[in-house]
């Protein structure tokens, strides 16, 4: 095994080859891959899961007042400008 192996499923791939090269049973390669950590399906961990919900619900926190004050600036812009309308056409 002399190059540098990225993906998960090839170096599983290797591994399955050493295996076959060493005169390994097929019974004992099965039981052998299924417990080696690094054929594993990798998931998120429920950790991981509440941190990455936890940094969303800040950042929301921080955004959404903002986003609040400027909805009610635009509705108060929008007021505005619809009373000078009826004050521009009552003066006329």
């Amino acid at each position: 095994m002399d190059e540098f192996v990225f993906d998960s499923h090839d170096l599983c791939y290797h591994f399955e080859e050493e295996m076959l090269n060493n005169g390994i049973s097929p019974y004992q390669q099965r039981f052998m891959l299924q417990h080696d950590r690094k054929c594993r399906k990798t998931a998120f961990t429920l950790a991981e899961t509440l941190i990455v919900i936890a940094v969303l619900g800040i950042v929301a926190m921080l955004t959404v007042p903002n986003v609040i004050k400027q909805h009610m600036e635009a509705v108060a812009r929008t007021k505005i400008k619809k009373s000078m309308t009826v004050y521009d056409l009552a003066i006329t």
